[in-house]
């Protein structure tokens, strides 16, 4: 078995702790470049570094002693990959980065050309986010992808009875979850605008927007104007990820643009209908909609359409979320952990650090 240190910081998306949460190892190392977010679960302890100057790389350095007893140095966030760089250079060994999405911009420029990056493998989460690293200028046999992983959770049925007895929503009702981080682009302020959309058509409508993220404030303030926000639960860290997919009938991805893949096929694996925007990711998650009813982004009008259809819709919900499971087999943490293997074995072939 590989013996990997995974290297964190405070900035790590929800959507790397949800897969790290199904694929650390027993014996794996866990170190984090400062203390690790407030929201970081508990079951997956992180020691914390300092970080001399605030300088991620020179956290890395300290780090080598640490790399040393491992065969493989794996960072979660851009960075967290400044560390793991220095780490795996000092230590000689292969280091890896993965990434949730296609990163923009300067993120973009960071992944693919920075500094002390040479040596590092990257992963993402779907053969298109691959192709479009390449096209950016990634290196073929550097850039892998790393599908995220997704089991059924246990007890749903309980979960079930005991989220929406909390939330005091009754059986009669239908709840929507929108599951996803919370950030700027997300789409949970679309959320929350469709649900009040159809709220005015179709009353016993709930929203659960459960977890946080950077864009926590906007979405709770926005949630308080649409004239329905005694309908919108925002419970914080106080429902969990599987939790809130229990208690859910629909779960909504109106993200303007791709940020992640996680909480997406565990909504599939929970048995929850799906409804998500034409991302690039998406579409290939999917099956180009065969598992979810996709729609345009930026579009109110088809997003409360498409959570009317499926709360009204049983027969469509059943049939999406029929397929939404056998996606979702293909995500089993085994087979992941398995992808993740042929991943380090591949990145051992050019040591962190020979040619960078």
């Amino acid at each position: 078995m590989t013996r990997v240190l995974h290297i964190i910081d405070g900035t790590i998306s929800r959507d790397a702790a949800w897969q790290l949460e199904l694929l650390v190892a027993e014996g794996d190392d866990m170190v984090s470049v400062d203390p690790p977010p407030a929201w970081w679960p508990a079951h997956l302890p992180a020691r914390s570094e300092h970080v001399p100057l605030g300088m991620a790389s020179l956290c890395g350095r300290r780090l080598t002693a640490v790399a040393w007893r491992a065969d493989i140095v794996h960072a979660w966030s851009l960075r967290a990959a400044e560390a793991a760089a220095e780490a795996a250079r000092g230590a000689v060994r292969p280091g890896v980065v993965s990434l949730p999405c296609v990163p923009t911009g300067h993120d973009l420029r960071r992944a693919l050309n920075a500094p002390g990056f040479a040596g590092l493998h990257l992963t993402v989460p779907t053969r298109s986010a691959r192709a479009a690293l390449l096209e950016a200028g990634g290196f073929d046999d550097r850039i892998h992808v790393l599908p995220a992983p997704a089991r059924v959770p246990d007890d749903t049925a309980e979960r079930r009875r005991r989220i929406r007895a909390e939330l005091g929503v009754s059986d009669d009702e239908a709840l929507v979850v929108a599951p996803g981080e919370m950030t700027h682009t997300a789409g949970h302020m679309y959320a929350s605008w469709a649900h009040a959309i159809v709220r005015h058509i179709r009353p016993g409508l709930r929203l659960l927007l459960p977890g946080g993220g950077a864009a926590f404030r906007h979405v709770r303030f926005f949630a308080g104007t649409t004239g329905f926000d005694e309908e919108v639960f925002l419970p914080g860290e106080r429902v969990g990820l599987d939790d809130a997919l229990a208690a859910a009938d629909v779960a909504t991805f109106f993200a303007e643009r791709d940020n992640g893949t996680a909480a997406l096929v565990r909504a599939l694996a929970s048995g929850v209908a799906v409804t998500a925007c034409r991302t690039r990711d998406v579409c290939e998650l999917t099956d180009d909609g065969r598992a979810a009813l996709l729609v345009r982004r930026r579009m109110p009008r088809d997003y409360a359409s498409a959570v009317l259809e499926l709360v009204e819709n049983s027969a469509r919900r059943k049939a999406l979320v029929a397929e939404g499971l056998t996606v979702a087999g293909e995500h089993a943490p085994e087979r992941c952990r398995r992808a993740l293997e042929a991943i380090y074995e591949a990145a051992a072939g050019v040591r962190c650090g020979l040619n960078a």
